[in-house]
C-alpha cells in the first residue's frame, strides 16, 4: 500500500483515576495527566485518507480546583509497574547504548543484590 495520507491525528483518553475526594458537576477543572500511550489505530476516512487514533492512559493526574487548589489522584499502579516506569524514565536520560530489557534486568539483579542494605537503611531511618 502507498504511505497513507493521514487526515487527522485524535488523542483518545481512557482509563480511570482513585480521587481522594468528589468534583463538583458544572465546575471546570485545570487537568495534568502523565500517562502512557498504549496503542495507534489507523481508520480509514473512505475517501483515501485515515485518521489515526492514540490511546492514551493516565497514571499520574493533578487536578486544579479553581481556588487554587490540587487534588492528586491516587496512583493505582503496582510497586513494580512504578519501579519499571522510574527505571524507564532513567534509562532514557541516561542515553544508555544498551536495551532497556538489558538495563532493567542488569539494574533488578542489583536491586536484588542490595536488598539487606535497603531494608537496613529503612530501620535505620525509624529509630
Amino acid at each position: 500500500m502507498e504511505k497513507e495520507k493521514i487526515n487527522e491525528n485524535v488523542l483518545k483518553v481512557s482509563g480511570k483515576a482513585s480521587l481522594p475526594e468528589p468534583l463538583e458537576i458544572d465546575h471546570n477543572y485545570k487537568v495534568e495527566i502523565d500517562g502512557d500511550v498504549t496503542s495507534d489505530d489507523l481508520k480509514s476516512n473512505q475517501d483515501g485518507t485515515f485518521t489515526r487514533y492514540f490511546r492514551f492512559e493516565p497514571i499520574l493526574i493533578k487536578i486544579l480546583k479553581d481556588n487554587g487548589e490540587i487534588i492528586k489522584a491516587k496512583d493505582t499502579r503496582s510497586r513494580s509497574q512504578q519501579l519499571r516506569s522510574r527505571l524507564f524514565k532513567i534509562w532514557t536520560e541516561t542515553n544508555a547504548n544498551i536495551e532497556f530489557e538489558t538495563f532493567y534486568d542488569e539494574v533488578m539483579k542489583l536491586i536484588i543484590q542490595m536488598a539487606d542494605d535497603f531494608v537496613d537503611r529503612y530501620f535505620k531511618g525509624k529509630k
